[in-house]
């Protein structure tokens, strides 16, 4: 128990600074999930729009049959 004493006494004077970087830490690991679903939801979204604007696109493309050009 002596040996982890100074161990205790160094966490206790710097516990502030140590809550700040866990919390960083905790922050940027947070972000970098956040950015990844975000992406995945964007590609996502954007294969539909642009699905959407192929099939738009395929049905301005269509003449009617009766009608002279």
């Amino acid at each position: 128990m002596d040996q982890l004493r100074p161990v205790i006494a160094w966490i206790k004077k710097n516990v502030f600074w140590l809550g700040c970087a866990f919390l960083s830490l905790a922050m940027i690991g947070i972000w970098f999930f956040a950015s990844g679903v975000l992406e995945k939801e964007t590609k996502k979204r954007t294969t539909e729009i642009k699905g959407k604007v192929r099939a738009a696109k395929g049905i301005l493309g269509v003449k009617p049959k009766d009608m002279p050009e």
